[in-house]
């Protein structure tokens, strides 16, 4: 329990120091689609380590490549279909030939992980059953599930 709240704190205390700044970023997305996905905990991420100048930049790629490959879609179905990893699209596919334990999970202290086991893919059985097409088809799924778990654990 301390830990999420020392989490917290710091957390808040970035808000502090960076909100002008998450402000401008926010006014960059405020025209896209995306914007109903991504808060201030996602704006943050990208202030991280750079200037304001750039971290627009970054977002500004990052919202062109997410519609470019339909994210913000994924992200809709995911939360009105309350999708789980077992049911993301080739699911079957993938779990057959990349066993995943535990595709993402918490913590008994409350912190995310994911568990993948690379050492036990078969990379030709993967690729004999799927195209590369279906298998990123997948993982923008996986990426987008764990991206809005984190999200809603930030708040």
């Amino acid at each position: 329990m301390a830990t999420a709240n020392v989490k917290t704190k710091n957390l808040d205390e970035l808000f502090k120091i960076y909100q002008t700044s998450i402000d401008a970023l926010r006014e960059v997305i405020l025209s896209e689609s995306s914007a109903k996905y991504l808060g201030d905990v996602w704006l943050l991420r990208f202030l991280a380590g750079t200037t304001p100048e750039k971290a627009i930049e970054r977002v500004r790629k990052t919202l062109a490549w997410r519609k470019a490959h339909n994210v913000d879609q994924i992200a809709e179905r995911i939360e009105r279909e309350n999708l789980q990893p077992s049911q993301f699209p080739y699911a079957d596919q993938v779990f057959k030939y990349f066993p995943q334990t535990v595709l993402f999970s918490l913590t008994v202290q409350g912190e995310p992980f994911s568990v993948d086991h690379y050492g036990s893919l078969d990379v030709p059985g993967l690729l004999a059953a799927m195209t590369f097409e279906q298998y990123y088809e997948f993982n923008l799924y996986k990426s987008e599930f764990i991206r809005i778990v984190i999200d809603k654990l930030s708040v």
